[in-house]
């Protein structure tokens, strides 16, 4: 399955195509339990709970305490840590 869009030559088409139709599928789900589907860019600056962001994170920085609030971040977690 994989093979196949790399094969014809229209990889990121069938790619995107698909993804799009998981996320129509997913927020007509969503919407039917009176729900909302948020996306976030990629690149979107998520450093903070209280909204405030780090211009720059080094890969190699592994956990993020924020100066505003407080809260720390471990980048290899799941979920912030408390």
């Amino acid at each position: 399955m994989h093979a196949m869009p790399q094969a014809l030559n229209f990889g990121k088409s069938v790619s995107g195509a698909g993804w799009g139709m998981f996320a129509r599928f997913l927020k007509y789900k969503l919407e039917d339990q009176a729900k909302i589907l948020a996306t976030v860019g990629k690149w979107y600056p998520s450093s903070s709970e209280c909204g405030a962001v780090k211009k720059e994170l080094g890969l190699s920085e592994r956990t993020y305490i924020c100066e505003c609030c407080g809260s720390v971040m471990d980048r290899d977690a799941m979920q912030p840590s408390a």
